[in-house]
């Protein structure tokens, strides 16, 4: 499914996991609580893959994007925006602080669930970045489960890094206590921790060395989108981190295959050369908890070429939320690790993401029910 990934991809939208496009091939449907686009031009805040955070309001005739931590600290950005047939929205910067970072005259791409999370994706110049931005919320959470699914680390190869997934509880209500474990790809324990004196301040929940950009950062969707970010570490930044949802008890993997059509994004880490690479796809039921992959071309949204399965296990395993997954690849089963969260009622709608590891692949994906 993600073995042989097309460098053409790059031109439309280097993502992890939450860049949508419009759904299996159909036109674009509109804003509001469901996963169509439109852009609200309300205000972002989350994390990018270098391991910063970033702020940005965007509407559909122009943004401003600020990163607030990371190697692009201070910097501003601002622009023109232009809706595409497929969904996709363009931004052409026109404005920068600093042009020798980031010059005007490039492209973003990005992608917006209104009121839910905005996601950003560099242009094929910078291919390694995204941005995964959840709306800024003034509510702090309540005490609930989450889990999250990783973004790869440029070193993830050391096997101290190579956790997939992570359940937490959050407990208490300011100061915080978050009880994390970690997970490998096989369900093993890859360590867990706890961390008191979280606080909710400023649209996001870190702790006192967090302002100090030492410790993570989370971000909360107003319908249960978590996304977290390490921030500094030791001299430098800790890129990667973790996309995932609160906890639904009412999340079940039969209702996520059946009768379901999703598109997304698949993204990779090449771990012997730190490339990453970007693709498409679409994610259609194919059977009981059986969903199968296919390429998808970026500006009309026809689905391409079959790509491969994926085979949904047990809810749950090895933490709360965490579903067990079978991945089949030119003939090849891989095991995985998947989310999920709800972020539409009546009817359900979910988004699904996930991180699969094929040979010195690191690779994470988002789709979301149309």
């Amino acid at each position: 499914m993600f073995k042989k990934l097309l460098p053409w991809y790059l031109l439309a939208l280097v993502v992890l996991s939450l860049a949508f496009i419009y759904g299996c091939g159909s036109a674009p449907t509109s804003g509001g609580g469901g996963g169509g686009g439109g852009i609200s031009g309300r205000q972002y805040y989350g994390i990018n893959s270098m391991g910063g955070t970033n702020k940005c309001t965007i509407n559909d005739t122009a943004f401003s994007l600020h990163f607030e931590s990371g190697t692009m600290e201070g910097l501003t950005i601002s622009g023109n925006v232009t809706t595409l047939e497929s969904g996709l929205v363009s931004c052409e910067i026109t404005s920068s602080s600093d042009p020798a970072k980031i010059s005007t005259g490039e492209i973003l791409y990005a992608y917006e669930v209104s009121n839910e999370v905005l996601v950003i994706g560099a242009g094929p110049d910078n291919g390694q970045v995204i941005l995964i931005l959840p709306a800024l919320s003034n509510t702090a959470p309540s005490a609930c489960s989450f889990e999250g699914i990783t973004i790869a680390r440029t070193d993830w190869l050391d096997p101290q890094n190579q956790d997939v997934c992570m359940t937490a509880e959050l407990s208490g209500s300011g100061p915080y206590t978050i009880q994390g474990y970690n997970y490998d790809e096989e369900g093993g324990a890859a360590g867990s921790g706890t961390i008191s004196g979280w606080h909710f301040t400023g649209g996001r929940l870190c702790t006192a060395d967090a302002d100090a950009d030492t410790a993570p950062q989370f971000f909360f969707s107003p319908k249960g989108m978590v996304a977290m970010s390490g921030n500094r570490e030791g001299s430098g930044w800790r890129d990667g981190e973790m996309v995932g949802a609160i906890y639904d008890s009412t999340v079940s993997t039969l209702e996520l295959a059946t009768d379901k059509c999703y598109i997304g994004m698949s993204f990779a880490r090449d771990l012997d050369s730190n490339n990453t690479y970007v693709e498409a796809i679409t994610v259609e039921s194919t059977g009981v908890e059986t969903l199968t992959v296919s390429s998808m071309e970026v500006s009309s949204g026809a689905a391409l070429g079959v790509r491969g399965t994926i085979t949904l296990g047990a809810m749950g395993d090895p933490g709360q939320g965490i579903i067990d997954a079978t991945i089949n690849s030119e003939g090849t089963d891989y095991q995985a690790k998947m989310v999920a969260y709800k972020y539409q009622n009546t009817p359900d709608k979910y988004a699904v993401c996930g991180f699969v590891s094929i040979e010195t692949n690191a690779m994470s994906f988002f789709a979301i029910e149309q």
